[in-house]
């Protein structure tokens, strides 16, 4: 039984989607490489078992959910971008992540949804990749300090494996005056590194500054 329910749409509603969807090609693609999924997902819509639902009803009908654009991006990049944890929740109750290569091109690519999450500061989508297993944990750490997502950051540092990236971002966020990404970092310094490496990180401040 699948862990995210549909309602939104009147039942009548839905016959006359399927019956439509049935008279044309549900997979033709434009010239950019997208099929009408694609831009389901696109739509930014603040009701998102609306989304939800309607993505739900193109797989349904035959959507094929691993097409990807001229930007290799899969439908799912673009629910990410939008915050859509409800449709990434049923694409992992349909498994669709069960075919190995589509999971592997996901982990090990710009475009990985665990960077496009934190990028938009989405955290509701972030905390449902991480319980997928989606360990990209530094590069998007870095990201969400960048993006002065810090709800995204302080989600993520206590996954983040290299010490060297807190240094890279004290010395980042000092350079550029972000007092709140200053702040978070200062306290992952205080209780999850040694001392010695704490006085290293502000050592190298001082040199390059900002004291």
């Amino acid at each position: 039984q699948l862990g995210v329910r549909f309602d939104s749409l009147r039942p009548q509603l839905r016959e006359a989607l399927k019956n439509l969807f049935a008279k044309f090609d549900i997979n033709q693609q434009d010239i950019y490489g997208r099929t009408p999924l694609h831009y389901i997902c696109r739509q930014n819509d603040r009701d998102e078992s609306n989304i939800t639902d309607i993505v739900r009803l193109f797989i349904e009908s035959g959507a094929n959910i691993t097409i990807v654009d001229e930007q290799n991006c899969f439908p799912f990049h673009y629910a990410v971008a939008n915050g859509y944890a409800l449709s990434l929740q049923y694409l992992i109750d349909i498994n669709w992540f069960k075919d190995l290569e589509i999971y592997r091109q996901l982990f090990h690519s710009a475009i990985c949804p665990l960077r496009i999450a934190v990028y938009y500061g989405h955290l509701n989508v972030l905390n449902e990749l991480l319980k997928y297993g989606f360990n990209d944990y530094d590069t998007a750490f870095e990201i969400a300090i960048r993006r002065s997502n810090l709800d995204c950051a302080q989600r993520l540092y206590i996954l983040c494996r290299h010490p060297e990236t807190f240094q890279r971002m004290l010395l980042y966020s000092a350079s550029i005056g972000d007092h709140k990404s200053l702040c978070l970092l200062f306290n992952i310094i205080k209780n999850h590194l040694i001392p010695k490496d704490r006085l290293l990180f502000l050592s190298s401040l001082c040199k390059h500054g900002y004291s």
